[in-house]
């Protein structure tokens, strides 16, 4: 369970853990974040894959301990923003990407995204270099603060405002939201698009915060006029075929080691061993 407040009313992660989490503890590394970016991986599932394409908007969001250009991975190693930089890149060339909204809530949080360079990437951070960004409050049932003010405001801000797909706004109006008042230090932005007359106020919260699927019916088909499912069944069948040929072999090989043994007892035998 994840709480954003000591009262415990919301679990982030949902109703009996119905928001799916692909990776968790130990698994997440600065190692296995970079492969979901640049899905290099040499075997891995698709539910732990990021399977993004030229159209896709992706948000990154990153909290933690951090400082100048780094952030903590848990409490082991780090991340440099020279990495964040390299994969997002590698991104664009491998056409991962439409657009990326990245947001980060740690100390000297602006300074991860100051060299970003990559095309169509907008950035905002909690705080400038040289400052530190503050948690929010403290849960006293476990002695800690539960959350940081930046991210507690960024969460207030779209509860209030996300309701449905047809709200209009920006991301001027969450940047402005988050003001010193709120959030205790000088929140940063940067933006690196083509377009380069693009600003904050033309890009709409939703491009990001609001996910739509679209579902394609199949019609019934002829069993043997589908290809699919011809290919599928011929795969199957290579695959039973391929299993039982190394059955026979690893019986003949069974086989000859028992003949072999036979053999050499009788000449044992023969010689009076």
């Amino acid at each position: 369970s994840i709480f954003n407040n000591k009262d415990h009313n919301i679990d982030l992660y949902g109703v009996n853990d119905d928001i799916e989490v692909d990776y968790k503890g130990y698994e997440v590394t600065v190692d296995s974040f970079m492969k979901v970016l640049t899905n290099k991986f040499e075997y891995q599932t698709n539910s732990k894959r990021l399977l993004s394409d030229k159209d896709s908007n992706i948000f990154v969001y990153m909290t933690g301990h951090g400082g100048e250009n780094f952030l903590k991975f848990q409490d082991f190693e780090e991340i440099v923003s020279e990495d964040l930089n390299m994969a997002f890149n590698e991104m664009w060339l491998k056409e991962r990407y439409k657009q990326i909204l990245f947001m980060i809530d740690t100390c000297q949080a602006n300074t991860m995204f100051a060299n970003f360079d990559a095309p169509n990437i907008v950035a905002i951070g909690s705080s400038e270099l040289g400052e530190s960004s503050y948690s929010h409050h403290t849960d006293m049932d476990v002695g800690v603060a539960v959350i940081d003010r930046f991210t507690y405001f960024v969460l207030e801000f779209l509860e209030q405002n996300i309701h449905n797909k047809k709200y209009d706004g920006t991301l001027q109006d969450l940047y402005d939201y988050l003001s010193f008042e709120r959030v205790h230090s000088h929140i940063g932005c940067k933006l690196d698009f083509i377009d380069k007359d693009k600003t904050l106020k033309d890009i709409k919260i939703l491009d990001f915060f609001a996910h739509t699927q679209e579902i394609e019916k199949i019609e019934d088909v002829d069993e043997e006029s589908d290809e699919d499912i011809i290919n599928f069944k011929n795969l199957l069948a290579s695959r039973l075929n391929y299993t039982l040929v190394n059955e026979k072999l690893e019986n003949i090989i069974n086989n000859n080691k028992d003949e072999k043994k036979r053999i050499k007892s009788l000449n044992e035998i023969n010689s009076g061993v």
